[in-house]
């Protein structure tokens, strides 16, 4: 998501390459959700529905619009709506890691297409040397990497559970019509109340029970979607 292309980085490649970040989030307006990693549910949770891909899909996702390849999250202008969480995975964009040819270790890639790149902004290089730039943005990856890791072992629990059951938002229009949004799932609140003890403390050292209830929570966020889709179509 996000990527046009990936291409490890590299000094002698990329050493005049700068950053300019900034607060321009044009490259996630198309897209209705974006992956999330399970340190921030009950951050995202505040903002927006949160769901699980359809079966064989690993991964937790914020519902940013009800439209394919709509984002009523990001601006005309290109700015995340303001007071609104940004999802780690926007806020890493251009970079991700990519495994090195073998698989046995990571490297650093980054999208040399994005907007953010190019001649203006903080380099990313000094004397071929990582910047502090680009230090930030290493930490930054790496922290979600291990996050998403974190994230596909606690997807996979749930899987095998049995917890994930298919759901489908129903979208209604206050000046009439209304449109439905599906291709995702959501925890079963019975099943998981219905757990072993054991399970559910284990869950509970792991740290994943605060996650799965901003999932519950973040359920009554589906009328910010509404809303903000009622002022799209106006």
């Amino acid at each position: 998501m996000f990527f046009r292309e990936i291409v490890p980085l590299d000094a002698k490649r990329h050493g005049t390459l700068r950053l300019a970040r900034g607060s321009d989030y044009g490259f996630a307006r198309e897209t209705n959700a974006v992956p999330l990693a399970i340190h921030e549910l009950a951050a995202a949770g505040a903002d927006y529905p949160i769901v699980f891909g359809a079966a064989g899909v690993t991964g937790v996702l914020a519902i940013v619009g009800y439209r394919d390849r709509e984002n009523l999250f990001v601006q005309k202008d290109g700015t995340w709506r303001r007071g609104a969480y940004v999802p780690a995975y926007a806020r890493n964009y251009p970079f991700a890691f990519i495994e090195a040819p073998g698989g046995q270790t990571l490297m650093l890639g980054i999208d040399p297409k994005a907007p953010s790149l190019g001649t203006k902004g903080a380099s990313l290089f000094d004397a071929k040397k990582a910047s502090a730039t680009l230090n930030d943005a290493m930490e930054l990856c790496r922290s979600l990497h291990q996050s998403l890791k974190e994230t596909a072992l606690f997807c996979q629990a749930l899987e095998e559970r049995g917890l994930l059951v298919e759901n489908r938002a129903v979208i209604e229009f206050k000046e009439g019509g209304a449109a439905t949004l599906g291709g995702f799932r959501v925890i079963d609140l019975q099943k998981f109340g219905a757990l072993e003890d054991a399970v559910f403390i284990e869950w509970r050292k792991r740290g994943w029970l605060g996650p799965i209830y901003a999932h519950f929570h973040a359920a009554g966020r589906w009328g910010r979607i509404v809303d903000l889709a009622a002022g799209a179509r106006a």
